[in-house]
């Protein structure tokens, strides 16, 4: 019996390549993600902390004008940096999905090639058991 060789090997191996780049852009933009992530939570921590700080200082009544303006200004830049910082982590959230669905995506398309590549090499072996029980058949009858 003929060597079993599946026709589409080539096409399994691009879809297993576009699994590999997506799994890759996939880390990527969970990675980014997760950095913009983080500093959203570095910004929240400053704000409440200068939040904090300016009660604590009123209430010991230890701010003086220019004082309590530069708190004043420092939250609101903070409070800036966060909605920025929001818009940045939407995107990021985004992207993110995007190459999740292109991953899923392309995990589908090998998944299919390799189930078709599956069913090809148990028609093969089943074509192979047929061919040898012939050939016992044949050398029974003799």
């Amino acid at each position: 019996m003929y060597k079993f060789n599946f026709k589409l090997q080539s096409l399994l191996k691009v879809r297993i390549m576009q699994q590999e780049e997506a799994q890759q852009q996939f880390s990527q933009a969970l990675f980014e993600y997760l950095q913009q992530k983080k500093i959203l939570t570095e910004l929240n921590s400053k704000l409440n902390d200068s939040i904090k700080l300016q009660q604590c200082e009123q209430e010991l009544a230890k701010l003086d004008v220019p004082l309590l303006m530069s708190y004043s200004n420092y939250i609101r830049v903070l409070k800036n940096n966060i909605s920025i910082q929001q818009d940045r982590l939407l995107l990021a959230k985004d992207k993110k999905d995007k190459c999740l669905k292109l991953l899923e995506t392309a995990m589908k398309k090998k998944k299919a090639v390799e189930k078709l590549k599956e069913k090809k090499y148990e028609k093969y072996v089943h074509d192979c058991f047929i061919e040898e029980q012939n050939l016992l058949d044949e050398i029974a009858g003799r």
